[in-house]
Parts: C-alpha cells; structure tokens; sequence
C-alpha cells in the first residue's frame, strides 16, 4: 500500500520462514505492480528493509512480529515482538534514518502503537500480567523511560476489550471498548494529545457501534435501529442527530465500510454469504 510518499509491503524468501518487511520511496513508474516485479527479479537498489524478521528470529525456538507502523514524517516505527507465544508483546521503536533501536522497550503490551501528530509520542495498550486481558491505554514519548509513561484510560469491566486505531483523516485516535454485545468509543485529539479522552457515546447495553472520522465527520455503524446495522453520519454523538447513509436491513448483515477520497465502500453479508 502507498502511504505518505512510500510504498509498503512484506515479502518472503524462499527456504525462509519469517517475512521481511520492506518500503519503496514513491516516485514516476513505482507502483504495486512494478514493485512485484523488481521483487520477483531480485531487484531490490531501491529497497529499504524496515524489519528482516528471519534474523531477528534466527536461534529462537518461537519469535513473532506485530504492529510495524511508521510515524507521520517517515522517520520511526514501533512494532511489538515476543518469544513466549502468549501474545504478551515488547514494543520497540526504529529510527528509519539510521536503521537502529532506540533504548525504548515496552514490554507487556498487545503488541502496536498509534502515532500522535507530533511523531514524538505514540498510544499503546498494556496488558495486565495475571489475565493478560487489555486494560490499560498509555502514552509514550520516544526516548523517556516507559515507567513514566502516563496512564490515559483504564477499563475496570473485564467483560470489556480495549483496541486503539487511528481515524481516517487521522485527526482522532480512537480507545475502542467492546463486550459482546456492547460498544464504547473514547477519542483523543492526535493533534494535542496531552488531553484527556472524550467519550463519544455512553456504553448502553444491547448498543452496539463503532466509528470513524472523515472530512470533519464522524460515520457511525450502529444497531440502534434494529438488529442488524446501518451505517450514520454526524458532526455530534447524539444519536438523534446521525444522518441515515445507509439504513438497517433485517436482510442483510453490514458488516464493516471503508472510507475513500471519493468512495464509500461497504462490505456486507447475506444468507450467511
């Protein structure tokens, strides 16, 4: 995928079992498909290897890989990784000028991070060492030692999941809390993130809903209107001021959308298909 003037993409080697995680600097001919062919050539004087995980997993007996995500100005990444198989991750921050480690090491964490707008601080999620279950959102500058970083949001229902995303236009990052069949979204402003979470909509039971941010509006899919989901539009979280996009059909399951420069795209189910 293209993203802020590079492409990214993982690739394999054959006889390896780990992927190698690589970017290209966007520029005239560079597309996905002329990248697969420089790679199936072995062409690769343009490449730039974020992570070549078969070395980083060389003489261990497990190793894996999360996260990977590259701060706004193209300069650092954090990515998680763990060697005991139980999904407890240590995040880890690269600087991509220099190909080295930052001192930083997070361990105990569901394994990414989602940059701030400063591209000095990012939010992660750290577990809790007896359950393991997500239960607390943190903030980390990169080069502060990470028993200082600061608590932002604790969930103190163990039935509720924590998971963190950044909105489409990349103006909020979402602290997303969900139990079966209940939702919560809390939002904090990527572009002054010393601020307090704000709380979107209440969790209410039965409520299910999950939101994205675009264009100054925020979209919404929501049961509210039925068992199954419609997708809304609104500037505000009161649910009787949501716009219908696309209304609830008892046919037919709304199962996630993608928001685009010009387009709207849906993903749906239907007679279980």
């Amino acid at each position: 995928f293209r993203e802020r003037g590079w492409w990214y993409y993982s690739r394999f080697e054959a006889g390896k079992d780990y992927p190698i995680h690589a970017r290209r600097k966007d520029a005239a001919g560079i597309d996905a498909k002329a990248i697969l062919a420089a790679n199936a050539a072995g062409d690769f004087r343009d490449e730039e290897v974020l992570l070549d995980v078969n070395a980083l997993a060389a003489r261990k007996d497990y190793y894996a890989v999360s996260g990977c995500t590259v701060s706004h100005d193209n300069r650092r990444m954090v990515h998680g990784d763990e060697t005991s198989g139980r999904r407890q991750y240590t995040l880890r921050v690269k600087n991509l000028d220099t190909g080295e480690l930052y001192p930083d090491a997070i361990p105990g964490t569901a394994g990414y991070g989602v940059w701030a707008d400063d591209n000095r601080s990012f939010f992660y999620i750290e577990n809790d060492p007896e359950t393991l279950l997500s239960t607390k959102v943190k903030k980390h500058v990169v080069g502060t030692d990470p028993k200082d970083d600061a608590l932002v949001y604790e969930e103190k229902d163990d039935s509720f999941y924590v998971s963190l995303y950044a909105t489409t236009s990349e103006d909020f990052i979402v602290i997303a809390l969900s139990s079966t069949t209940t939702s919560e979204a809390r939002l904090i402003d990527a572009n002054t993130p010393v601020q307090a979470p704000r709380l979107f909509l209440p969790r209410q039971v039965d409520h299910e809903y999950s939101l994205d941010h675009y264009r100054g509006r925020f979209y919404v899919r929501s049961n509210k209107d039925g068992k199954n989901f419609g997708l809304y539009e609104t500037r505000e979280s009161p649910v009787d001021r949501w716009k219908v996009v696309i209304a609830p059909n008892p046919d037919v399951l709304l199962e996630s959308y993608a928001l685009f420069r010009d387009w709207l795209v849906l993903e749906e189910r239907s007679k279980g298909l």
